[in-house]
C-alpha cells in the first residue's frame, strides 16, 4: 500500500470513528448540532478537455468533447459550542461520480473525500483564535493526455492520477483597547500527486503569513497597516513542455515569493454592517525561486471591495483586483493580473424559499518572457508555437466567467438548486476555449 493510500486509509478510518462517535454523543446533544444529509446531482459540459473546436495536433483537428457527470454525496457533520467560549464544526462528505464520458485512460466510476474542521476559541474577553483545515482527494485526472497519448506497459488499462489538496489555516486576533485590534494569520496549502512523474511535474506548495493592526475611529470607520509574506512553489520535473510539445531536460523553477506591506480601510455605510467598502493598497517587493530572474516591485497590489450582508433580501459584492501573483501557466513564474469581480444573490417569495443569484468575473493576466527561467527558453517547441502565432515578449490571457444559479427550498430539509456557467477564454499563452456547463441537484436533510 502506497504513501497517499495509507494516509486516504487513516483519514477514512478517523472520520468513521468521528461519525460513530457523532452517533453516540447524539443523545446527549441538542439534535441539531448533528448533521445528516445527501446531495445528488447530475452536470453537463460541453468542453471536457477546455479544448477549442479545430485545434491541431499533428495537423489533425479535434472536435470538443462533452461529458455528464452523475453524483451523490452524502454529508455527516457535527457542531459543538458553548456561548463566549467556543465553537467546534466537523464534517466529512465521500462523494462517488460517474462519468459517461472520461478522459484518455480515465475511469468511468471515482471516489473522492473531502473533511473540514474548524475551531474558534476564546482564550479571554479580548483573545480569540481560529483553527480550521480543508482536506480533498480525488483520483479524477485533472489534466487532458491528448487522443494520441500511449500509455506505458505498466500503465495498464487506466493511470491512477490520484491526488490531494489540503489547507490549513490559523489565526489570532486581540483587541488591543477598545477602538484598536491586532491580528496573525497564517496558511499552509499543499497539492500532492501519488505518482512520482506526475508529482514532479505538478506537486504544489504555499505558505502565506499575514499581519495586522487595525484602528477603529468611529462607528463607520477603521483603518490600519497590514504586512503578508507568501512563498509558492510548484514543481516541474524533465521533459515537461507546454502545448503537448516534446522539452527539454532540465527543471524549471516556477517558484516565487513576495512581501506586500501598506494601508487599508473599512467604511460601514450603513452603520450596522450591512454595506461595506474595504479597500488596502501597499508596495509589493517579488523574488524568484530561478536566480536568473530579476527581482520585481510595485507599488499598487491593491484591492477595493463593495460588500451587502442581507440588505433587504439581497446579499453581494464587487470589487476590483490588480497587483502581481504568481504564474499559473507553465513555464511563466508570475504573472500581472487585474480582475473585476461581481456576485448578487435575491431572495424571492413571501417565505424567502427562492434565491437566485449571479457571479460574474473578468481577468485580464499579462505574462513576461523575462518571467521564464533561462532554463526554459530551450523549450523550441514553445518558442516556435509563439513565433508563429506572433505573439510578441508580453503576453496576455483573458477570461470571462459567468454563472446564474437558483436554489428553492421544498421544506424544511428539502430544497433544490440549479446552475448554468458559461467561460471563455482568450490566451496568448496557452489554448483558448469557450465551455458551457448546466447542472441540478437536491439535497434532503435527514437531521
Amino acid at each position: 500500500m502506497n504513501i497517499l493510500k495509507m494516509r486516504i486509509s487513516f483519514a477514512t478510518i478517523v472520520f468513521v470513528g468521528f461519525a460513530l462517535a457523532s452517533v453516540t454523543l447524539a443523545e446527549q446533544m441538542r439534535p441539531s448540532l448533528l448533521g445528516l444529509s445527501l446531495t445528488v446531482g447530475v452536470k453537463h459540459s460541453d468542453n471536457r478537455d477546455q479544448t477549442p473546436s479545430g485545434y491541431l495536433v499533428k495537423d489533425e483537428p479535434i472536435d470538443k468533447k462533452d461529458q455528464t457527470e452523475l453524483w451523490i454525496q452524502p454529508t455527516i457533520s457535527l457542531k459543538h459550542f458553548v456561548e463566549g467560549k467556543y465553537r467546534i464544526h466537523l464534517s466529512y462528505s465521500p462523494t462517488y461520480t460517474y462519468f459517461d464520458n472520461p478522459r484518455q485512460g480515465g475511469t468511468e466510476n471515482e471516489l473522492s473525500h473531502a473533511a473540514r474542521a474548524l475551531l474558534e476559541y476564546n482564550l479571554g474577553v479580548r483573545t480569540e483564535i481560529s483553527i480550521s483545515d480543508n482536506y480533498w482527494w480525488s483520483g479524477d485526472k485533472d489534466w487532458y493526455y491528448g487522443e494520441d497519448y500511449v500509455f506505458a506497459p505498466d500503465e495498464r488499462d487506466t493511470r491512477r492520477d490520484d491526488y490531494y489538496k489540503n489547507e490549513l489555516s490559523a489565526s489570532i486576533k486581540r483587541d488591543i483597547a477598545a477602538d484598536n485590534w491586532a491580528k496573525i494569520t497564517g496558511r499552509w496549502k499543499i497539492k500532492r500527486y501519488d505518482k512520482k512523474e506526475l508529482a514532479d511535474y505538478g506537486d504544489e506548495e504555499e505558505y502565506i503569513l499575514l499581519g495586522e493592526l487595525m484602528r477603529r475611529q468611529s462607528r463607520r470607520l477603521s483603518f490600519g497597516v497590514f504586512s503578508e509574506y507568501t512563498a509558492f512553489d510548484r514543481n516541474n520535473g524533465k521533459t515537461a513542455a507546454p502545448l503537448g510539445g516534446t522539452g527539454t531536460e532540465g527543471k524549471i523553477d516556477t517558484g516565487v515569493q513576495y512581501i506586500n506591506t501598506g494601508i487599508q480601510m473599512t467604511y460601514d455605510f450603513s452603520g450596522n454592517q450591512n454595506i461595506v467598502l474595504s479597500a488596502r493598497t501597499g508596495y509589493n517587493y517579488i523574488w524568484y525561486k530561478a536566480s536568473d530572474i530579476k527581482s520585481d516591485d510595485m507599488l499598487g497590489d491593491s484591492v477595493v471591495e463593495l460588500l451587502l450582508f442581507q440588505q433587504e433580501r439581497t446579499s453581494g459584492r464587487i470589487g476590483l483586483r490588480y497587483g502581481m501573483e504568481y504564474g499559473n501557466v507553465f513555464p511563466y513564474s508570475s504573472q500581472d493580473n487585474t480582475t473585476v469581480f461581481a456576485s448578487v444573490s435575491q431572495l424571492l417569495g413571501r417565505q424567502n424559499k427562492l434565491r437566485v443569484g449571479v457571479d460574474a468575473e473578468y481577468r485580464t493576466r499579462k505574462y513576461e518572457l523575462a518571467k521564464i527561467d533561462p532554463d526554459a527558453e530551450d523549450y523550441g517547441y514553445y518558442q516556435q508555437w509563439r513565433e508563429e502565432k506572433g505573439y510578441s515578449s508580453d503576453a496576455t490571457r483573458d477570461s470571462t466567467y459567468i454563472r446564474l444559479h437558483a436554489s428553492y427550498k421544498w421544506t424544511a430539509d428539502l430544497s433544490t438548486s440549479l446552475f448554468y456557467s458559461y467561460e471563455d477564454v482568450d490566451s496568448e499563452v496557452d489554448t483558448s476555449y469557450t465551455e458551457n456547463t448546466v447542472g441540478i441537484s437536491a439535497t434532503y436533510r435527514f437531521l
